[in-house]
């Protein structure tokens, strides 16, 4: 345990250095924060290309096989793989960027079942992106937004969604404009209190009749 706290540690400081770890800490520790909700509903928008990206869906635990298990491991992203297991337990899809042999970008998507745990009503004919992620020397190249826009293609195209909602933290600019990139329109904001694996929607302003309230 103690090893892997330290791992994660010094990679973080590695990667963003004392300062923007720090900052990074205070964000994402805190069970209060501001988010900005973005939708997409047509297919219609400039292509988005980065050489020899191709993303591949991965509906179910089955389909992953040992060798994205093995990279993500090589990456010291063992509390990813612990992600994947809940993610899936929850319905969701497992999205992989690939360039070549390598996994450069992990996404994920979940339809919608009548759900009301997010700052829209979202019904069976839509879908959610969520916890996504561009390893560190992929960032800055297009990989995300790219993804991004080929998930919603795919949703739309061959599993007949009609709308695609995604969302992200309001301090995390690089994330607000791969969206904005791929297409995406911002639809509101929302300000919400998470507790454990519970959270509380106490500020909502995404133009929606049915805003929920509590989720699980």
């Amino acid at each position: 345990m103690f090893h892997s706290v330290m791992h994660r540690f010094t990679r973080g400081i590695r990667e963003r250095g004392w300062l923007g770890f720090v900052a990074y800490l205070c964000r994402q520790r805190s069970p209060i924060y501001r988010s900005i909700v973005f939708t997409k509903s047509t297919c219609e928008c400039r292509a988005l290309e980065v050489r020899s990206l191709t993303v591949i869906r991965y509906p179910e635990p089955i389909s992953v096989d040992e060798r994205v298990l093995q990279q993500i491991r090589g990456h010291g992203r063992v509390e990813m793989i612990r992600e994947f297991e809940r993610l899936f337990a929850d319905g969701c899809e497992l999205w992989l960027g690939w360039i070549g042999t390598e996994i450069v970008g992990v996404c994920w998507s979940r339809r919608g079942t009548r759900r009301t745990d997010y700052f829209v009503q979202i019904t069976e004919e839509d879908a959610n992106i969520l916890s996504c992620f561009v390893f560190p020397s992929f960032r800055g190249k297009g990989v995300y937004p790219a993804m991004l826009q080929t998930m919603a293609a795919t949703l739309m195209t061959q599993d007949h969604v009609k709308t695609v909602y995604i969302d992200c933290k309001s301090w995390n600019h690089p994330s607000v404009s791969g969206i904005l990139k791929a297409g995406f329109v911002r639809l509101g904001t929302g300000v919400r209190i998470h507790v454990g694996r519970r959270h509380w929607v106490v500020f909502n302003s995404c133009r929606t009749a049915n805003r929920p309230s509590l989720a699980s």
